[in-house]
């Protein structure tokens, strides 16, 4: 009996980590000129702004995790081995456009994602072979973009 209260326990706690992870407890806002999107915690923004683009890279623990390209020029879709599935989806009211790629057994996942409006500059988003818990922060993330 103690052994199953110790496990019950264990995994409640499990599952509070968790869940709280995707609720976006700790999530912040971040903003830019021409966006905003809600981030998981410890989730850095190294920000390469150029003359007529900026990139902003939000990383974990010094890794790439999420990118994005503002600007009149986006590279939709990147040129890659695999070859995407193409489809459309509407994000915040916004049409965009989806490149999605499957690697190992369909286990890891690079999707990019290209909102585009014809009075601003295009919104290019993009993460690359990610998996677990990360492929579904990242998706929430990308879900929370709004264009200003």
């Amino acid at each position: 009996m103690k052994t199953l209260f110790l496990t019950l326990t264990l995994l409640s706690a499990v599952c509070s980590l968790t869940f709280g992870a995707l609720t976006g407890d700790d999530w912040k806002a971040y903003k830019t000129n021409a966006f905003s999107i809600t981030l998981p915690p410890k989730v850095k923004c190294e920000v390469s702004p150029a003359i007529d683009f900026t990139i902003y890279d939000f990383k974990r623990e010094g890794s790439a995790w999420l990118s994005t390209y503002v600007g009149s020029a986006p590279d939709f879709p990147s040129k890659q081995a695999v070859e995407p599935i193409s489809s459309s989806e509407t994000i915040n009211g916004l049409s965009v456009k989806v490149e999605t790629r499957y690697y190992q057994n369909h286990t890891k996942t690079s999707r990019e994602y290209l909102f585009s409006l014809s009075d601003k500059p295009s919104l290019h988003v993009w993460y690359n072979v990610l998996s677990g818990l990360e492929l579904t922060q990242a998706e929430k993330s990308i879900h929370s973009i709004v264009l200003k």
